[in-house]
């Protein structure tokens, strides 16, 4: 193995912590083993031991990332248009009046953003057996349209209801 490969596999496994070495391997056309000998002659010990937390750190992050309201649906079956019907119009005007079209998270108006402020569930909607219990006030909160897409991808923390609000807590099903 030359010199110029030896570097290229210490830059790959630096560069990408999740990376493992049988994919090096496989790029270099050599076994794993041959990658580990170049590790550990070329790499202090303490860079491989920094490296290796940084591993586990972009592991345990691709992990725990939230997941959107669209991926839900996409994993239940559940078509991401639900049905418009005039309840969920009636409880979206009721949140609407309730938080004064007032994004509640960033504080912007209906007036200043030009429109009518979105309406989003805290629980997302398909959550819930009996979908009619998604549209109530307790779960619904008014958010302006870049508060809307961040709350949709799970990049913002929503503030929480009101007292005694269980729309966190999964429902208990009705014998």
């Amino acid at each position: 193995m030359d010199e110029t490969t030896r570097e290229e596999i210490v830059t790959m496994w630096l560069g990408n912590p999740t990376i493992e070495t049988p994919a090096i391997a496989l790029r270099f056309a050599c076994t794993h083993m041959d990658v580990e000998d170049v590790i550990y002659a070329l790499i202090p010990p303490a860079r491989i031991a920094w490296r290796e937390r940084m591993r586990r750190v972009a592991l345990a992050s691709r992990d725990s990332r939230p997941i959107s309201a669209a991926q839900l649906c996409a994993e239940r079956g559940v078509p991401r248009k639900y049905e418009r019907s005039r309840a969920w119009n009636a409880a979206r005007k009721a949140a609407r009046k309730r938080d004064r079209n007032t994004c509640q998270v960033c504080g912007l108006t209906a007036e200043i953003q030009g429109r009518n402020m979105s309406v989003h569930h805290r629980r997302p909607y398909v959550f819930f057996a009996i979908k009619k219990r998604a549209n109530r006030l307790n779960n619904l909160i008014c958010l302006c349209h870049g508060c809307h897409r961040r709350a949709e991808i799970g990049s913002i923390i929503l503030p929480i209801g009101l007292a005694g609000d269980s729309i966190l807590q999964p429902e208990s099903p009705r014998l």
